[in-house]
């Protein structure tokens, strides 16, 4: 029996079901997880957590603009990377599914997040919908029960999208999805800062193909992965933040176009006074 379709909360829906895995050709054993009680500061109305309710105010302070200029004490993640690492000279922590150990990593995994009033099933999901301005097209996005397909109705739409893939805005959207999913589930942002920093995660993508592929993640060949590892990087970017090793540097709030990005910016990154 094909599987009920996910109503967003465009169309006041209730809790997404879990989603599928179209990549491996069944669904995911995972179901969605309940945010834990966020522990950034947050507004009293959205600080219980287990994602916030519908129509419940988002104030979240995360780093004062002022820090944000200051440069990294980690470079190599962001400037330094040289396209090309081997299994034998460092400790890889990669991930290519979302039940895997590390699969929370992923976009695709299935931790909702909501922002305004919307609930995201995946912060695929939400990604995806922040590359458009068109109320339509996220309402078509949003109503996929599959991370995967909602990402193809977003390659279907691309002439329409108000930024151009894999641009500094759009790592800039990435940085601030996986940082808007940490708010709403701090036990991975632990687990990710009891990480060793000197660890590499890589998002596996041996087995896609795509131009995309090695620019989010990497392949491994033998004992040799190759990729420009963006999701990765920006996640270890974040851990080394949380460690105090670093701050983010690249944000730059004036070049966010479209509405949507720019409360959803001036939210997140909202200075402290």
């Amino acid at each position: 029996m094909a599987p009920k379709r996910v109503k967003s909360q465009f169309f006041r829906s209730s809790t997404p079901r879990r989603p599928g895995n179209l990549a491996a050709g069944k669904r995911t054993k995972c179901r969605p997880h309940q945010a834990d009680k966020p522990t950034f500061h947050l507004s009293e109305a959205a600080s219980n957590g287990s994602p916030p309710e519908k129509n419940t105010p988002l104030t979240i302070y995360v780093t004062p603009l002022d820090l944000l200029c200051r440069p990294m004490d980690t470079p190599h993640i962001i400037n330094g990377w040289n396209g090309t690492l081997s299994n034998k000279d460092h400790q890889i922590l990669s991930f290519r599914k979302v039940d895997e150990t590390l699969g929370w990593l992923s976009n695709m995994s299935p931790h909702p997040v909501r922002f305004r009033t919307i609930l995201y099933p995946t912060c695929e999901h939400f990604f995806q919908c922040l590359r458009f301005e068109n109320e339509g097209i996220r309402k078509e996005i949003l109503k996929k029960n599959s991370p995967m397909t909602a990402k193809m109705i977003s390659k279907k739409y691309k002439d329409e999208m108000v930024i151009t893939p894999r641009s500094q805005i759009d790592l800039d959207l990435m940085r601030t999805v996986i940082r808007m999913k940490m708010v709403f589930y701090p036990k991975l942002r632990n687990e990710l800062m009891t990480q060793n920093s000197d660890s590499i995660i890589i998002e596996d993508c041996s087995k896609r193909g795509g131009e995309s592929s090695k620019f989010w993640g990497m392949k491994l060949t033998e004992d040799q992965w190759e990729g420009e590892n963006w999701l990765g990087r920006l996640w270890m970017e974040y851990r080394s933040e949380l460690q105090g090793k670093s701050v983010v540097s690249s944000l730059d709030t004036t070049i966010w176009p479209g509405s949507m990005w720019t409360e959803l910016q001036q939210t997140l990154f909202k200075k402290i006074s």
